[in-house]
């Protein structure tokens, strides 16, 4: 899978997974109002992500599916960001 799929991934599925936790708080607690749900957002994203990387330290498997990290195998790879593969001096 290529890098950049696997980074995007890795960043939209907690955000999808929080906005989708602050739809259903928002609807719970019969808030309206895009201020508080930007903070709800923010707040239960980070609440999610936190959750999987702590679930992801110990089940990895787990935490993979939940984070969007089981997407490819093993983790990322980055090319060297020097030109033809050598540093510049």
């Amino acid at each position: 899978m290529p890098v950049l799929l696997t980074a995007l991934l890795r960043t939209v599925v907690p955000a999808v997974a929080g906005w989708s936790l602050t739809q259903a708080v928002s609807a719970w607690l019969g808030v309206d109002g895009s201020a508080v749900t930007l903070a709800l957002t923010g707040a239960l994203t980070s609440v999610y992500y936190s959750a999987g990387y702590a679930i992801g330290t110990r089940w990895p498997k787990v935490g993979a599916l939940l984070l969007g990290m089981g997407a490819g195998k093993g983790g990322p790879t980055y090319p060297s960001a020097a030109v033809g593969g050598q540093r510049a001096k």
